[in-house]
């Protein structure tokens, strides 16, 4: 479901207090902060345990502004005496407590660790909660409820972050990181538009993609 900003947080307090279903994706476009969050966050951080997981080592410039405006202690360690935990993906594959709320945040840093081990992650901490959030690029958990913020709040053109360094040929294959973007596109029925430096480079991708 597509939702404006000024409606993501009613969505989301709703969902906390009112729904059954433990996970829910919010996906927005990249280095987008906490903002999206930040209603939910508000209503709840101080009163509720809450677990934030991101890909970066450090904390995410948003989220440390956030707690600090609203004069909340954290820790970077899990301790069973704080309200507000932040983490990285390596340090969350350790956690034993338990929280209110986790959220998981890969859309703020550029993404270290493969999808795999993002799904590995949410596995182990799944049953370490009642709610949990994927906040991401795409849709991470699958039948659940999707709210969908795909612009800035300026409304103007977002530019995918990504730069990829592959020593593949691509007139005979495509790097699987391309490959993954490209299935997330098909599969979500949207057009894709790739550019190439030549009529070669294009016959083989149009090979490779067909045989595929």
């Amino acid at each position: 479901m597509i939702v404006g900003l000024e409606n993501l947080s009613k969505e989301l307090i709703n969902w906390y207090e009112n729904s059954t279903i433990k996970p829910i994706n919010v996906v927005s476009v990249p280095y987008r902060g906490i903002e999206p969050l930040a209603g939910l966050l508000d209503k709840i951080a101080g009163k509720d345990r809450i677990l934030y997981i991101s890909q970066g080592g450090s904390v995410e410039a948003s989220l440390e502004e956030f707690v600090k405006d609203k004069g909340l202690a954290y820790a970077t360690k899990e301790d069973i005496g704080a309200k507000f935990v932040i983490l990285d993906l390596c340090e969350a594959f350790n956690v034993t407590d338990t929280y209110d709320l986790i959220i998981y945040d890969d859309l703020n840093t550029f993404p270290s660790h493969r999808k795999s081990e993002m799904q590995e992650l949410l596995n182990r901490v799944y049953y370490k909660t009642n709610h949990i959030i994927a906040y991401s690029l795409e849709r991470v958990f699958r039948n659940v409820i999707n709210l969908e913020i795909p612009l800035k709040s300026d409304h103007s053109f977002v530019t995918e972050p990504r730069f990829i360094d592959t020593k593949v040929d691509i007139k005979a294959s495509i790097p699987n990181s391309i490959y993954d973007y490209i299935n997330f596109f098909f599969s979500d029925r949207r057009h894709v538009l790739i550019f190439v430096p030549d009529t070669a480079t294009m016959d083989g991708m149009k090979r490779y993609l067909t045989r595929i």
